[in-house]
């Protein structure tokens, strides 16, 4: 009787570890960026928006509840800016790198940064990462929202690469 109570738990160990591989695994925390550089393109469309075009780097630190994402590295963005009335919105593209010990992850991004003079600016990104190193095989889908570029709630999932 025990030798059969054995085999079966064996047996259901093994397809526990088997999938767990193919498991979508939630993540949040924080993402903290400072910025580096920036640099302002095209003619100016008001007077606290002094061009069209804004390209801007960060150095951006990832505080998150899976380690596997949790990291620093560069983000490079070009915002292109439109004003109505006292509605100013850029629109966000660029590519963003995390890196640890345990590997690296590459991505693009992609997302919006709205406000009116005096206000702060909302920032909504939503980027797709896919992993190099130790994660090799697994994608990386994140979304950051906040008012403050230095402080963003990140939330997200790692799961297979397709």
């Amino acid at each position: 009787m025990w030798g059969r109570f054995t085999t079966i738990l064996v047996v259901a160990v093994l397809l526990a570890a088997c999938g767990g591989d193919e498991a979508v695994s939630q993540v949040t925390g924080q993402t903290s960026c400072t910025e580096t550089e920036n640099a302002w393109s095209g003619p100016a469309l008001a007077s606290d928006v002094p061009g069209t075009s804004l390209d801007i780097t960060y150095d951006c630190d990832y505080t998150l509840s899976d380690e596997r994402v949790s990291g620093s590295g560069p983000g490079v963005f070009r915002v292109d800016v439109s004003v109505n009335g006292d509605t100013r919105v850029g629109q966000i593209s660029g590519t963003v790198v995390i890196a640890n010990e345990g590997g690296s992850w590459e991505g693009t991004v992609s997302g919006t940064t709205t406000w009116t003079p005096g206000e702060a600016h909302v920032h909504v990104l939503d980027a797709v990462y896919s992993g190099a190193g130790g994660y090799e095989g697994l994608r990386f889908v994140m979304t950051n929202e906040g008012v403050l570029v230095s402080e963003f709630t990140t939330t997200g999932r790692i799961e297979p690469a397709e």
